[in-house]
């Protein structure tokens, strides 16, 4: 099947996954295809399928790397050359670190083949890449992530984190972090340090693309004028100043221009971030 598309998880790793979804381009005519991919709060275990591709700044992955794709405080580019197949777990922001148990600030802004992580993975890889479709991809996963980490119990949060990234969500980023911090009797400085640990970001990082994720949810071909005071921002500079440390350019020029693969999927065809706010959404 080619094209963008998502799966649900199984009910048990909803907590933790926010879906699997994946992407199948058939190879182009054209000699490569840039692309730009957005931050936007997730960590991801990614599976390519398809041909080698570039990771910017770094050597080509081989196909049958399964591998872990960090929280991003930026854009990253990806260069493709030829068939393009992925296969994504995509986490909830704090999900890789509570059901693996790795500290997610570790990953922040990296992307690692997993197995230096967990030799015990290899097999999965292994058959996640021999696996006749994606529907068979999402069985083995299923699996594996709830015989490997859901059953063993490998890491409790010492905060709610759950809570405290639906209440970062709704607020669209815009809270006090003492506030925060008091409600749940820590100091502010022990607060950013935990919620460091399970998500990768600190609380202003991740409230920074709370807002980013709310542009691009509410943007569409036809909107004239989007309410900057409604995503969160304080005023029209704040808006422009965060968006282009995130993706690179300003609104304007994004929203006019041409799209790259990644930005595409996601502004078209990405149902995950439209309930990017709920608990289990």
């Amino acid at each position: 099947m080619e094209g963008y598309f998502e799966i649900p998880v199984a009910p048990a790793l909803q907590p933790f996954i926010k879906c699997y979804w994946a992407l199948e381009v058939p190879a182009s005519q054209q000699s490569s295809i840039r692309d730009r991919v957005p931050p936007l709060g997730f960590q991801d275990l990614l599976i390519n399928y398809g041909d080698p591709f570039q990771i910017a700044n770094a050597s080509s992955t081989s196909k049958n790397e399964l591998l872990l794709v960090g929280q991003f405080t930026k854009y990253h580019q990806l260069q493709y050359s030829g068939k393009i197949g992925l296969f994504s777990i995509c986490f909830r922001p704090f999900g890789w670190s509570l059901l693996t148990g790795y500290p997610a600030d570790e990953f922040t802004n990296i992307i690692v083949p997993v197995e230096l992580l967990m030799p015990s993975i290899k097999e999965l890889t292994s058959r996640l890449q021999e696996a006749p479709d994606n529907l068979h991809r999402v069985q083995l996963a299923n699996s594996f992530l709830q015989k490997a980490f859901l059953e063993k119990q490998l890491s409790t949060s010492n905060i709610p984190i759950q809570s405290i990234v639906h209440t970062i969500d709704l607020s669209k980023g815009n809270i006090q972090i003492g506030d925060l911090a008091s409600t749940y009797c820590c100091s502010v400085s022990k607060f950013e340090r935990n919620f460091k640990h399970y998500t990768g970001l600190t609380p202003k990082q991740y409230g920074k693309l709370a807002r980013f994720r709310q542009v691009l949810t509410t943007y569409s071909p036809h909107t004239k004028a989007l309410d900057i005071y409604k995503l969160g921002y304080y005023d029209q500079s704040h808006f422009i100043r965060e968006f282009k440390q995130l993706i690179g350019v300003a609104p304007k020029s994004y929203f006019s221009g041409e799209l790259y693969l990644s930005e595409k999927c996601i502004l078209e065809k990405a149902d995950f971030l439209q309930s990017s706010h709920s608990r289990q959404g």
